[in-house]
């Protein structure tokens, strides 16, 4: 997966700088709001939330047509802003038990030997390409005619490229679940178990939490895409300081959490008066 990562990287460098700049911007503008009034806007955060979880879920059961994924996310929308808190406990759920048996397996870790297996995403048309075309060939899929310097990708190759790659990123992922040991199981196991016990013990803490930790996110991705525009090879220094980037991700949730709960006091509960009888003339 990392190596899928580097050569992302190197072409996303090439992108048109519209795309970069604009997209980045507006990608850190959305993470900013996210992770300081996540609180007060639970049910618009839901509501994307919902409609991300929709598309993975949809994602990771088949190569579905684009009409299927928006149809999926809009039904996403609907559920996520009704459901609120416990959309975002299925979300976070989910991506705990990701993480904890991607890390445990080294799925972020580089390839051991220098060399690669190249998947030529030319060679098979867009509406052709599945996600098990990239695994079964144990690799990733490439673009060697933007691989010369100095040229720029055009908006729909960049949205091209992005697609074909985060359909192998899926694809890996789900492979790694499926591959996974029984101690990455129980990792797995164990870090749902903590959302949901903070989700239902602590309901206004999580939700500050979990949108404290989506909007830290999507702000590093923003700033990833405006690094990239810059010609920086971000997610290169990710992987060279990852304990760095872990702790100043951290302490950006943390701080977060806390700004969304001062910003965002909880609701005074209303209690009704208490009628005796004698006032009911009983």
């Amino acid at each position: 997966m990392f190596d899928a990562l580097v050569y992302y990287q190197s072409l996303a460098q090439k992108f048109q700088s519209r795309l970069l700049i604009g997209t980045g911007i507006v990608i850190v503008l959305v993470g900013l709001c996210i992770w300081l009034a996540g609180l007060r806007f639970k049910c618009v955060v839901s509501a994307i939330v919902g409609a991300v979880v929709a598309a993975a879920g949809v994602s990771a059961f088949g190569d579905y047509p684009a009409k299927i994924l928006l149809i999926a996310c809009g039904i996403g929308i609907i559920v996520g802003a009704a459901a609120g808190r416990f959309i975002l406990g299925i979300f976070a759920a989910l991506v705990g038990g990701l993480l904890a048996i991607t890390i445990i397996s080294g799925g972020l870790q580089p390839a051991d030997t220098g060399q690669a297996e190249f998947f030529d995403a030319r060679s098979v048309k867009p509406n052709e390409v599945t996600a098990d075309d990239f695994v079964s060939s144990s690799a990733y899929p490439t673009w060697p005619e933007y691989q010369q310097k100095g040229i720029v990708i055009q908006t729909p190759a960049a949205m091209d490229i992005t697609v074909k790659m985060f359909a192998h990123i899926i694809s890996l992922a789900k492979k790694t679940v499926l591959s996974a040991g029984i101690a990455a199981y129980g990792a797995a196991a164990g870090a749902v178990l903590a959302v949901v016990f903070f989700c239902f013990v602590m309901p206004r803490f999580f939700v500050a939490v979990v949108s404290a930790s989506i909007g830290s996110a999507v702000v590093f991705a923003g700033m990833i895409i405006l690094l990239f525009y810059k010609g920086s090879e971000p997610i290169s220094m990710l992987a060279a300081k990852l304990q760095f980037y872990g702790i100043a991700f951290g302490a950006m949730t943390a701080f977060g959490t806390i700004m969304q709960l001062l910003l965002t006091p909880a609701k005074p509960e209303i209690i009704k008066p208490q009628v005796s009888k004698k006032e009911n003339g009983e």
